[in-house]
């Protein structure tokens, strides 16, 4: 086995930890988190059957055999110490399981081809391996999907689809599913991180183009997240830019810790990132580097710095004159003002470098909430100028 297919296996262990452990959760203590997502449902839907019966949509027969299935359902998946409980234990539990011994197959898809140059034909399972080897996915998937169709803002069941449906290989399906728990729920950052892994492998493992974008925009709300660190990580590694990824998963590494399994995970990634930067050319030599720099300088009016606390987040992005949406962005705390920041094309959250755009809107905006999107309170400054100039912006405006 050479060294970076001993790192692979390393490397997964973070991402089943990262990503699998919400599943685990679930399934100790016989699925106790479940149990309780089962009362709730059952306490929900009885009352909309009660109240049904009242309106006289239900008549008292219907609403009796309603209500007794729904009964059924509930000693089915939560009662532990009754017989039908104890026969779909393996019904109830095996989900987690599966999915655990499924993602490292098409983990290994997405992660051999960042270095392993013999193993990057390697194909994950297709969708009817992953059916062979697990029939009960496919009703797993429609029972979700049904169960999403009445309640359309359970974050937990749009999460579980969507690693199911990449564990099943059905890559595309797993990104329109989190596209749809987007537009359902918001943009929750595990919703665009999952989404950012699922386009990833229908892309043929890599994550440039929006899986990068939606790992970026993670970043710019909390630039601490791990897991999008780690995968901002992995880009860099793809891209060769190992400084970069050493830099990220350093990151990682602090919240984690150095000691245990995943520290010393962390710490392989690093060491192999090390070792293709000292077998690599030199920058002068090799593909140049980002050209695009935008240096900005940022200060708040002094008339209204009695309204900053030091631990209100500061949002520095830049945009196309006339969007809302921001093609490269940086998160800092208000106690670092005045602030220097420097926004290139490793910051950019489009397709296309910033050189690209002949001008650039740079906002500066401090949030009380630490929401990117503008609340009233909040104060910002503006200023348009061409992606090669230095800007001095200064944060001058109350947003009413």
């Amino acid at each position: 086995m050479t060294l970076f297919a001993v790192l692979v296996v390393l490397m997964l262990a973070v991402a089943l930890a990262i990503v699998l452990w919400p599943l685990f959760a679930a399934s100790q203590a016989r699925g106790a988190q479940r149990d309780d997502l089962n009362v709730a449902l059952y306490k929900d839907r009885s009352a909309e059957l009660e109240q049904e019966r009242d309106d006289g949509t239900l008549s008292d027969a219907e609403f009796e055999q309603a209500l007794h299935e729904l009964q059924r359902d509930l000693l089915v998946n939560v009662d532990p110490e009754s017989e039908t409980a104890q026969r779909d234990t393996t019904g109830g539990s095996w989900l987690p399981w599966v999915v655990a011994l499924l993602v490292p197959v098409t983990a290994l898809a997405f992660y051999l081809p960042l270095g392993s140059t013999d193993l990057i034909g390697a194909k994950p399972p297709t969708a009817q391996q992953a059916r062979s080897g697990a029939p009960d996915l496919e009703r797993a998937v429609a029972e979700l999907r049904q169960h999403l169709k009445e309640n359309p803002d359970n974050l937990d069941s749009w999460e579980m689809l969507g690693r199911t449906l990449n564990a099943m290989g059905r890559y595309e399906e797993a990104a329109d599913t989190y596209g749809q728990a987007i537009e359902a729920i918001g943009e929750e950052n595990s919703l665009l991180l999952g989404r950012a892994q699922a386009l990833a492998l229908a892309a043929g493992n890599r994550m440039s183009g929006e899986p990068i974008q939606l790992v970026r925009r993670v970043l710019v709300r909390d630039s601490s997240h791990p897991e999008a660190l780690w995968l901002s990580g992995m880009y860099a590694f793809e891209q060769g830019d190992y400084p970069k990824a050493i830099e990220r998963w350093q990151e990682v590494k602090a919240q984690l810790g150095a000691e245990g399994e995943l520290g010393s995970t962390v710490d392989s990634a690093i060491a192999e990132a090390r070792a293709r930067l000292e077998g690599k050319p030199s920058a002068s030599a090799g593909a140049p580097a980002s050209t695009t720099e935008l240096q900005i300088e940022v200060a708040v009016a002094p008339e209204l710095a009695d309204r900053i606390e030091p631990d209100d987040t500061v949002f520095v992005f830049a945009r196309e004159p006339g969007s809302r949406m921001p093609v490269a962005a940086e998160r800092r705390k208000a106690g670092e003002l005045p602030l220097s920041i420097t926004l290139n094309d490793d910051a950019s959250m489009a397709d296309r470098p910033l050189g690209d755009f002949p001008q650039l809107e740079i906002v500066a905006r401090i949030s009380k909430s630490g929401s990117v999107s503008a609340n009233p309170g909040d104060i910002e400054g503006v200023v348009t100028t061409a992606p090669e100039k230095p800007v001095t912006l200064t944060i001058d405006r109350i947003i009413r």
